[in-house]
């Protein structure tokens, strides 16, 4: 894969994300628009580093000094048993562990299957392949999704 042109404030989060990530022991994956701005999908307005991450190693994270633990909310979509921010003057990074998401009338576990390494500013991070991503926001469905899902048709 060819590399990805990233504005600098995106690169700063993912910075702070992947300095914090390597205290993890469980795999963990990016997703949401900065996974597709890493996969190289134009067009995608990053707002926030959007990372899945184990219970276990959400735990750890939760004394990390920087990191504000803002677990017990969710909404009428998405809830997780553990839901961290690390605040950041660029781009909030977002630690979700044990996510569910409502489909069909039920909460249904949120995981990827798949894990691609993309290098970016001499760090490896792991984003589910752009095949997974694209069926995530099918399943999420909301009108963002449904735009960002566009922006990858339209790219093929």
């Amino acid at each position: 894969m060819a590399p990805v042109s990233i504005p600098s404030h995106i690169t700063e989060a993912l910075s702070a994300a992947h300095d914090v990530l390597q205290s993890c022991e469980a795999g963990w994956h990016l997703f949401g628009s900065c996974a597709l701005a890493l996969h190289g999908v134009s067009g995608v307005e990053v707002r926030d580093v959007d990372v899945l991450i184990s219970p276990v190693d959400a735990a750890k994270l939760s004394s990390h000094q920087k990191i504000v633990d803002e677990s017990g909310g969710g909404t009428d979509l998405f809830r997780s048993a553990h839901f961290l921010r690390l605040k950041q003057d660029a781009l909030d990074v977002e630690f979700m562990a044990d996510m569910q998401v409502w489909s069909g009338g039920l909460w249904q576990p949120f995981r990827f299957q798949t894990a691609q390494e993309i290098i970016h500013a001499g760090r490896v991070f792991y984003v589910p392949t752009l095949h997974e991503l694209k069926q995530s926001l099918r399943l999420f469905g909301r009108a963002k999704d449904l735009a960002r899902l566009k922006l990858i048709e339209d790219r093929s």
